[in-house]
């Protein structure tokens, strides 16, 4: 028995606007396809006002990328760069 295809589909849903509109949906039993799963996200523009820790998160995260260096899948830009490191700097 061949099963009937049904796409699983996300919906990243801001916090404030578009999970109101789901929410709005289904208390007045309007209908959506069942395989919608919804995950509630913050608005971009509730974390825009955060400035001082979007700084602080932006840094441990370029300090983290540094450290982690290239990507492996590019060898020989990540041999350069593995060489150019001392060895008790370079993570295994």
């Amino acid at each position: 028995m061949v099963q009937e295809y049904s796409p699983k589909i996300i919906g990243f849903c801001c916090h404030w606007c578009s999970s109101a509109g789901a929410d709005l949906a289904g208390a007045m039993r309007l209908q959506y396809p069942p395989n919608i799963r919804i995950i509630q996200v913050p608005c971009t523009g509730r974390i825009a006002s955060e400035g001082p820790k979007f700084a602080a998160v932006a840094q441990e995260m370029t300090e983290r990328a540094y450290r982690l260096g290239p990507n492996p899948v590019k060898r020989k830009v990540r041999s350069a760069w593995l060489a150019l490191q001392p060895a008790s700097s370079v993570a295994a």
